[in-house]
């Protein structure tokens, strides 16, 4: 027999290894407790005396194992614990669990535990799962790389699967309905009746779908009827649209059904420049498919005395969702007027314990800038009011504007007028549509005070639309009669006497100028001097004109009319100075007494 010769740089641990095959008995694996465990379950220490007594290596195997006054191990060596699986693999056991697709390879793998005695010499390690079992394998391959979507191509079926059920899912949300999807075991039983049973990895599920959609494209694409659990439970999508109209505006409604999330139920996108034209009580009718629920809530909220009479709340509910008129009016005093007449009993809407009812019956608002950033989130459209009626009056005018490029409406048209100092725009109408949504929603220009100019703003609060054209009306007949006006208050008796009297209270150039404003406010009341025009029964003329008279002189003008004199003002304008200095003379004096007061207060 030939014996091969002694390599100089054997490979390492292959001494330790040819000596293991003879002592797997006498191998151990390092505790927690700093002691070892043998094969059979047995516990002993390194010697005291071996060098790998301070070194505490994880596994190490003895020449023997004695007892004395403990159990010892002598003569010691550090070894590895898969080496005993290569050394002596017919006393190893292997176990096999978690199978799953691994999409960076395409198969599917499995964790091996292997163990020798009551040692695990190797805890975790991926290996292929076919050769173990192809069933299973190929179960695993629909369930994770198909149903899961961890495939890692893209091909059409998946997308499109993907589609339907998340158009599915979505519906799910609106009618807050579980399991109006089917679970992934309808899915899984889809693929599992179309795949061969020897396909259990992406190459073999390539080749064979390369030929299976030659025969058939649609044959990996699912229909509504592979999914759903019955067509019964098909929702109405007419009850939960996608978009509801307000005001002649489409808001756009986003569904969730998740109850504790903030975003649970239906959500409405507000724009922020249509904040204030939208009607408030339409989203209390939220939409035509949970109104149902709303209304059994809202019966059940009533007190016992009055509950009773509406037994059972169901049949109350469903008869006043079909007897109710959708969104004709607010929903609390509709319903109550429906229930008062059912009963018999005296119902109000202060009667609904609103505390009662949970946040999916109310509308979730979103109000949205025309970048599409959110601002706020609430369920109280009060709220989105109170904080941001004024930022919301600005952006429905900065939409106006943006728009006057076609000037193809009224609105962009007087929204495009702007740094003027004479009326040579026409007359300007009190109401104007703007386009928005189907038909456009009314708008409010109004002529606004710029300073040293005026331009047209479109709003959509009539009432703010009032006070800025007075406001710029003054401002305009100023800036026409501005040499005339100007003239009289420099030769005006009195005004350096007036003008002392008012400095406390500001600047002698801005009560110059606020002097003239009167003048002007004063004209505009009076219409211009006549006196029938501030008589109490005709109100119509102390409103600010619209436009010129035919004849191209500004209606109201001080110019044109016998307007009053500026020193008629400034009478005024002096009790009114004065009045305001004695007021504050009066304060000064209730927060800090005199001295003669307070001499007085002594004696």
């Amino acid at each position: 027999m030939r014996i091969p010769e002694v390599r100089r740089n054997p490979p390492a641990g292959a001494v330790h290894r040819a000596i293991l095959s003879g002592l797997v008995a006498n191998v151990g694996r390092r505790t927690e407790e700093g002691d070892y465990r043998g094969l059979r379950g047995g516990t002993f220490q390194i010697f005291p005396g071996s060098v790998l007594r301070r070194q505490e290596p994880p596994w190490i195997m003895a020449a023997e194992i004695v007892e004395t006054s403990r159990r010892w191990a002598r003569t010691c060596a550090k070894i590895r614990g898969d080496w005993i699986e290569r050394v002596a693999p017919h006393l190893v056991r292997r176990s096999h669990f978690e199978p799953h697709f691994v999409p960076e390879t395409g198969f599917v793998s499995a964790w091996e535990r292997v163990s020798c005695g009551e040692l695990d010499t190797t805890e975790r390690r991926r290996v292929p799962y076919a050769p173990i079992d192809a069933s299973a394998a190929r179960d695993v391959f629909i369930q994770q790389a198909l149903v899961a979507e961890k495939l890692p191509i893209e091909a059409t079926f998946v997308t499109e699967n993907r589609a339907l059920r998340e158009r599915l899912e979505t519906l799910s949300d609106r009618g807050r309905e579980v399991g109006l999807v089917a679970d992934d075991s309808r899915m899984f039983a889809f693929y599992d009746a179309r795949l061969p049973a020897d396909v259990h990895n992406v190459t073999a599920f390539e080749a064979w779908r390369k030929q299976a959609e030659r025969r058939d494209p649609r044959m990996l694409r699912m229909r509504e009827r592979d999914l759903r659990p019955d067509e019964e439970g098909r929702l109405d999508a007419a009850a939960y649209p996608d978009r509801i109209p307000v005001g002649g505006i489409d808001i756009s409604l986003r569904y969730r059904h998740e109850p504790g999330h903030d975003a649970d139920g239906v959500t409405a996108a507000i724009p922020l420049d249509l904040l204030g034209r939208l009607e408030p009580s339409r989203f209390d009718w939220l939409v035509p498919g949970l109104l149902l629920d709303k209304i059994d809530a809202l019966v059940r909220s009533l007190p016992k005395r009055i509950r009773t009479r509406f037994m059972p709340i169901r049949e109350t509910a469903t008869g006043a969702s079909e007897h109710l008129r959708f969104c004709e009016g607010p929903l609390l005093p509709t319903l109550a007027g429906y229930l008062a007449a059912v009963g018999g009993i005296d119902i109000s809407a202060a009667d609904f314990r609103l505390d009662m009812l949970e946040p999916h019956h109310w509308m979730r608002f979103e109000l949205v800038d025309a970048d599409g950033r959110v601002l706020e989130t609430t369920r109280r459209y009060a709220d989105l009011l109170a904080s941001h009626r004024d930022l919301a009056r600005e952006a429905f005018e900065a939409s106006v504007s943006i728009a006057t490029g076609d000037g193809r409406d009224e609105a962009s048209r007087l929204a495009a007028i702007r740094e003027r100092t004479d009326w040579d725009f026409g007359e300007v109408p009190v109401q104007v549509r703007v386009r928005r949504g189907h038909d456009g929603i009314p708008g409010h220009p109004a002529v606004a005070d710029e300073g040293q100019s005026i331009r047209i703003r479109v709003t959509y609060d009539a009432t703010t639309a009032m006070l800025i054209h007075r406001r710029g009306v003054r401002r305009l007949l100023a800036l026409q009669v501005a040499d005339a006006l100007r003239h009289h208050l420099d030769h005006l008796p009195g005004l350096d006497r007036l003008t002392l009297i008012a400095s406390p209270l500001g600047a002698a150039r801005v009560f110059i100028r606020e002097l003239g404003d009167l003048a002007i406010a004063v004209a505009i009341e009076r219409g211009g001097g006549d006196e029938r025009g501030a008589r109490a029964d005709a109100p119509e003329r102390r409103h600010a004109p619209r436009g010129r008279r035919e004849d191209g002189r500004a209606q109201a003008s001080p110019a044109n009319r016998r307007a009053p004199m500026p020193r008629d003002v400034a009478r005024l304008g002096e009790g009114r100075r004065a009045d305001a200095r004695e007021a504050r003379v009066r304060g000064a004096r209730g927060r800090r007494p005199t001295r003669a007061r307070a001499q007085d207060r002594r004696v």
